[in-house]
C-alpha cells in the first residue's frame, strides 16, 4: 500500500472518530456534557474497574454478576480518567469511530 493510501485511510479514520465524538457527545450518558451517569450498571462496572486498579480481587472483594472483560474495559477507562466517566467516553469514541471506519471500508468494497 502506498503512502497516499495510508494518508487517505488515516484521514477517513479521523473523520469517523470525530463524527463518533460528535454523536456520542449528545447520545451517551458518559458524555462530559452530563453530570454523572444515572444508570446503576455503568456505575457498578466503573467501581469494579477502579477496584481492580487498587488491587481488589473480583468476585471476592467486589462482586457483580458480569464477566471480567467488562471490568477490565472499565478499568482501562478509569486509568484514562480517575474521577469520572471521561475515560470510558474516550474508549466509546475510539470504538465507535473504528467501527464506522470499517463500515466505510466495507461500503467502498461493495460499491
Amino acid at each position: 500500500m502506498s503512502i497516499r493510501k495510508y494518508r487517505t485511510a488515516l484521514a477517513a479514520w479521523l473523520a469517523c472518530v470525530l463524527f463518533a465524538a460528535l454523536v456520542l457527545l449528545f447520545c451517551t450518558g458518559t458524555s462530559p456534557l452530563y453530570n454523572g451517569h444515572d444508570w446503576t450498571d455503568p456505575n457498578t462496572y466503573l467501581t469494579m474497574g477502579r477496584g481492580l486498579l487498587r488491587g481488589a480481587v473480583p468476585y471476592r472483594d467486589l462482586f457483580d454478576h458480569k464477566g471480567p472483560l467488562l471490568y477490565f474495559i472499565f478499568a482501562l477507562g478509569a486509568l484514562l480518567h480517575l474521577t469520572g466517566f471521561l475515560g470510558v467516553f474516550f474508549l466509546q469514541v475510539i470504538s465507535l469511530g473504528t467501527t464506522l471506519f470499517f463500515f466505510y471500508q466495507i461500503a467502498l468494497l461493495i460499491l
